[in-house]
């Protein structure tokens, strides 16, 4: 059941965002990794059981949401890094 609200949501903000029209977001399933990569980048920056050591980098976050069918810019994944609460 929960999947068909995250397939619906993911649906929704590919049909209504911006980016999806110039090629970023190339489909609804890359808007869905982006936004759990996104949870769990919350995730891991919030829970004080991750030590500071094995947190995510921006580097790996960036590189862990690239290539979803098309490149996606490094540049936006970073500022949804620096959004996340990432450092």
């Amino acid at each position: 059941m929960n999947y068909l609200k995250h397939e619906a949501f993911a649906d929704a903000a590919f049909a209504h965002c911006p980016d999806a029209s110039n090629g970023s977001l190339p489909t609804p399933d890359a808007v869905y990794l982006l936004a759990f990569s996104i949870i769990l980048l919350h995730t891991d920056v919030h829970n004080p059981n991750v030590s500071s050591d094995k947190k995510m980098t921006c580097a790996a976050f960036v590189k862990n949401n690239t290539n979803y069918g098309v490149e996606i810019c490094q540049g936006q994944v970073g500022d949804e890094f620096q959004q996340g609460g990432g450092s």
